[in-house]
């Protein structure tokens, strides 16, 4: 192949059936493959504006966006969520300043922690044992940390969550609105929220002050497209855009701002394209729900676990009850069948639907699971602790030191035996479901290294090598502590 990247990505988009991101599933709505897209690929030229100091064009596509959402500005990100979250988080919080994160967050929440300068103090999302994933954030709890800690800027959380679990927004934003805290919501995964009424309602309504979402997740848009919504008066633009401009590039896509102007408009005209997938999309989980041995994630789990609401676009599918692995699962999908799944974790899969799948597309996925169902032998369930516990009982975490502190202080990679009483140089994740057993700046115990030590297979952060386990230490911690 002369041009090996761009050779393999025309291979693929013809011959994959994508139950994965980006949502437009290789231009398959909206006329997507008609849009001259280098037409688009303009520059601060006059009369086309300026992101950072919008004022005309832009701005009007931002406020146009705005009305849609509910939100009292909306910001284009052409460098993703990762962007928003990052400027979101430093426009709030100075050096030295606090601010609680939910442990599920993405990874970018600690990238804004090191430039920052900023310390977390952490919330555990409730852990949902019947699917042994993460669930929701609890408002009381929330409210107990506050109390503990006053001094917090604000909380930042995941909703929905990657397998499509809301919390309760509303209270969660009572909770921070009484205590005079900011609210951020990574509410990547919920762009297509406010589209239909099938959907969960947005963060944006439901009281949160700073909403940032992927419209390429899960709406027709290319891949880094993104907003960020500022949903209260508490908000100071001037600064968030300030900070924007530290973290994004100083030559935003028109190609994205154009085409979610596009994206916004189209939708709003052909409000049938959602009824029509939400008929498909529907069928589709009635008829997953009657797999006989993988297990669908399934409505009834709202209530349970801090979980308020749940994206119906999300199939999840589990293989607890199967003799094969959510990634075997994922292979067997690829290989027999060229369907590509989002995510493929230890017991379940993900796979992401969108306006843009049609029948056809939802009907190929359902065929092949049922097919697969069918070849599969019955298995009792691996019964699996979660380490919630340790989490919650490590009273290490309560002389973190900053990430920043850890990022720039040295690191060192030692035996696991030998972390017990050092600082971790980074987050050590239990998967699933996801959350860190130890977060970056906090210590290694025996019982987390016991932990460890019982299922390495179910961790992320750790290096098996030559039969042994390694992890990276801080030298900081060991200046400070000496």
């Amino acid at each position: 192949m002369k041009a090996p990247l761009y050779d393999k990505l025309i291979e693929y988009s013809k011959n994959t059936s994508s139950f994965h991101m980006p949502g437009h599933k290789f231009g398959k709505i909206l006329n997507m493959k008609e849009i001259p897209l280098l037409d688009l690929d303009a520059t601060e030229v006059p009369g086309l504006d300026n992101l950072y100091d919008s004022k005309d064009i832009i701005l009007e596509a931002e406020n146009k966006m705005a009305v849609k959402y509910g939100a009292r500005d909306s910001i284009f990100l052409t460098n993703g969520s990762t962007s928003g979250i990052i400027a979101s988080i430093l426009s709030i919080c100075n050096p030295g300043d606090s601010l609680i994160v939910s442990r599920n967050a993405h990874h970018s929440v600690w990238n804004a922690l090191i430039l920052g300068g900023i310390k977390p103090i952490y919330i555990n999302p409730s852990h949902n044992d019947e699917y042994n994933i993460v669930g929701g954030i609890c408002p009381l709890e929330l409210e107990k940390i506050i109390k503990n800690n006053p001094e917090v800027k604000g909380l930042i959380i995941v909703s929905p969550t990657y397998e499509g679990l809301v919390s309760d927004i509303e209270a969660i934003s009572s909770v921070t609105t009484k205590y005079n805290k900011i609210l951020i919501v990574d509410e990547a995964h919920g762009a297509h929220f406010v589209w239909n009424e099938s959907f969960p309602r947005s963060a944006v309504e439901m009281g949160a002050d700073l909403v940032i979402q992927s419209m390429h997740k899960t709406l027709p848009a290319i891949t880094q497209s993104a907003l960020l919504h500022i949903a209260t008066d508490r908000i100071n633009k001037d600064g968030l855009i300030n900070s924007l401009q530290m973290v994004q590039t100083s030559s935003p896509s028109y190609i994205m701002m154009g085409l979610m102007d596009y994206i916004r408009y189209e939708l709003d005209k052909e409000k049938r394209i959602w009824d029509n997938y939400l008929v498909q999309l529907t069928m589709t989980r009635n008829k997953l729900s009657k797999l006989e041995k993988l297990k669908l994630l399934k409505e009834g789990i709202c209530g349970s676990s801090n979980i308020f609401n749940i994206d119906i676009s999300k199939i999840v599918i589990f293989t607890d009850n199967t003799n094969i692995t959510g990634v075997e699962l994922g292979g067997i999908l690829k290989d027999k069948y060229d369907i590509q799944v989002e995510i493929e974790a230890d017991h379940y899969i993900i796979a992401m639907s969108t306006i843009s799948d049609s029948k056809k597309d939802l009907e190929r996925l359902t065929d092949a699971l049922f097919e697969i169902d069918r070849n599969l032998k019955e298995k009792t369930p691996e019964k699996y602790e979660y380490g919630n516990n340790i989490i919650r009982n490590n009273e290490t975490t309560k002389d973190i030191f900053t990430p920043r502190e850890i990022y720039f202080g040295g690191q060192e990679e030692v035996r696991i035996d030998d972390s017990i009483g050092r600082i971790s140089a980074g987050n050590i994740i239990v998967f699933p479901p996801g959350i860190p057993l130890i977060c970056i700046g906090e210590k290694f115990t025996k019982e987390t290294v016991q932990y460890i030590r019982m299922f390495p297979n179910k961790i992320i952060g750790v290096n098996k090598k030559d039969n042994e386990i390694k992890v990276f230490v801080s030298k900081e911690g060991d200046k400070n502590e000496g």
